[in-house]
């Protein structure tokens, strides 16, 4: 038997541990670089397990757990977030959130749990390792973001390759979706301030209106993506937010616009910044008011390694069969496992976990979001064997 069946039928049999480990997460959401009690769940199943290079406290709450294979070779790390989100939940689940306001409403719940369960299969299976495998239990990936700490605080320290993956609405479950090049877009936010002169709304002629002025910004900064950049190139410029006012009959001093830019291009990047300053400026000064604008520079664009991307193609492929690789779609979503990226060549992939019977959200950040399950199982056969794969273990 084959290291890669031996995986797999290790996977089968641990399946059930890996939804109850999923399971008692998903009652556990925390606030980001507050994950407190998840770390301590982490840790002390990596403990029961045997594993001697553990270190804590990475990044506040992170862990990075070193499993060293009886034989030399390269470093594998492999990425799970552990973060919730500031969402009531509403799926009526038996294991729904205990924690009043949050919810696993992104999945990683099943990030961490098949890492634990991945942990297992390799720390049982290590003896025909060649190398290390690293495992990274991040916080905050909702922002503002724990991979770039843990980066500064070593967690990516001699490592030669990185994986990670995050479940995926948009595939079946038993799929594994991957694409070189890019595949997260960069999730930069923005804020516009407008300061104008309030006054009596029965005088508007002694006071200076900053509504009809965010009004107009409004209309115009929809413009960017339509009139300034090409056709045919990937960029968002959403508003997410506007407030102004504090009374129906008091004129308005301040009002303030938030929202985000998705690009994958630098160039278009600086295009949009240099577009919105323009913008908010003129506008805003044409009308008797000034505007500030904050740009945020938030998480880089997501950027797989090809023959990273390519070899680890080929190890889906022998764990869940060719039909069941398919190619991924590029998300305008943002993805802070970029900075892992920028420290060795990796891949990031998507697991499939669409709910087929229609029972629940496939789409992350919703109330009602859910996964089906079984993307538990592609996951650890896939992180539990990449380490041996990259390792030099082709057969």
């Amino acid at each position: 038997m084959s290291i890669y069946d031996k995986i797999s039928k290790r996977c089968e049999q641990l399946y059930d541990e890996a939804v109850s480990l999923r399971r008692q997460l998903h009652r556990w959401p925390e606030e980001g670089f507050k994950e407190h009690k998840t770390s301590a769940f982490v840790l002390e199943y990596l403990k029961n397990l045997g594993i001697d290079g553990i270190r804590t406290g990475i990044a506040k709450t992170g862990i990075v757990a070193d499993i060293k294979g009886a034989g030399s070779g390269p470093t594998i790390a492999i990425r799970a977030d552990m973060d919730g989100l500031p969402i009531t939940e509403k799926t009526g689940l038996a294991f729904s959130s205990e924690h009043e306001g949050w919810m696993h409403g992104c999945g990683h719940d099943a990030h961490v749990a098949g890492l634990m369960v991945t942990a297992k299969v390799i720390s049982e299976l290590k003896g025909e390792l060649s190398g290390t495998a690293r495992l990274l239990f991040q916080p905050a990936e909702e922002g503002p973001g724990g991979a770039e700490p843990m980066v500064a605080e070593g967690a990516m320290d001699g490592v030669d390759t990185v994986i990670g993956g995050h479940v995926w609405g948009d595939n079946k479950p038993g799929e594994v979706a991957l694409k070189p090049g890019p595949l997260f877009a960069a999730p930069d936010e923005f804020r516009i301030t407008i300061h104008g002169v309030g006054g009596h709304a029965a005088a508007p002629h002694t006071a200076v209106d900053t509504v009809p002025i965010l009004a107009n910004m409004l209309n115009a900064l929809q413009t960017i993506v339509s009139r300034r950049i090409e056709p045919g190139v990937p960029c968002v410029v959403t508003v997410g937010t506007v407030q102004s006012g504090y009374r129906y009959n008091v004129i308005a001093d301040t009002s303030l616009i938030t929202g985000t830019v998705r690009t994958f291009d630098p160039s278009v990047q600086a295009t949009v910044k240099k577009t919105m300053q323009e913008i908010c400026c003129g506008i805003a000064q044409s009308m008797g008011a000034s505007a500030e604008l904050e740009y945020i520079d938030r998480y880089p664009c997501l950027v797989n390694d090809g023959p990273v991307t390519d070899t680890m193609r080929e190890l889906a492929v022998r764990m869940l069969g060719e039909a069941n690789v398919v190619e991924a779609k590029p998300t305008m979503g943002g993805e802070d496992f970029a900075y892992y990226l920028k420290k060795a060549p990796g891949t990031f992939m998507f697991i499939g976990s669409a709910n087929e019977d229609g029972a629940y959200w496939n789409d992350a950040h919703h109330p009602r979001f859910n996964i089906d399950e079984r993307a538990l199982l592609t996951m650890t056969k896939l992180y539990s064997a990449a380490p041996f794969w990259f390792g030099g273990a082709r057969g």
